[in-house]
């Protein structure tokens, strides 16, 4: 058996990823401090046993949750379960049964006709020759779009200042 290379953690492409882990790991902790605040106050009130439910469910579904996300992609705690770091180790499998399934169900000749039917490339051709966009650089997009007046002479100077 082959060793699986490891994961990085948080995918830069994808900002989104560490806001998202602190939201769930807060709710857990929030859940956790739900239900021991509960177990402590329910000889006083005993309708809080109801509450206690609820976060421990909350707990366990989070925690279930993690796991199976996180076994998905890599060892949970670092421990060589069996059946985790699923898709790293099948990573090959998996892109072969995508492409065949593209190759099968999309790329087929009636599919594609149908495609190229609608498809205009003279008329995107000429229109593009007709009046071609200039596409540019984000720097002068982001001076140009930082001062109030922002205008195509702000762009020039921006170009000219750099």
């Amino acid at each position: 058996m082959s060793s699986v290379a490891p994961l990085a953690r948080f995918n830069p492409a994808q900002p989104g990823a560490r806001g998202m882990k602190i939201a769930a790991t807060g709710l857990l902790v929030a859940m956790a401090a739900t239900y021991f605040i509960a177990r402590s106050l329910e000889p006083a009130y005993p309708w809080l046993s109801w509450v206690k439910a609820f976060a421990e469910a909350g707990m366990v579904g989070g925690l279930a949750d993690w796991f199976a996300v996180t076994a998905l992609f890599r060892h949970p705690l670092g421990l060589p379960i069996p059946h985790t770091a699923i898709i790293p180790r099948n990573k090959d499998r998996i892109g072969d049964a995508l492409a065949n399934f593209l190759k099968q169900n999309f790329l087929i000749a009636p599919v594609v006709a149908r495609r190229m039917k609608r498809l205009d490339l003279a008329g995107a051709a000429g229109r593009f020759l007709q009046a071609p966009r200039v596409k540019k650089p984000a720097f002068a997009k982001a001076r140009a779009g930082s001062s109030p007046t922002s205008s195509k002479a702000s762009t020039t100077s921006a170009w000219a200042a750099s």
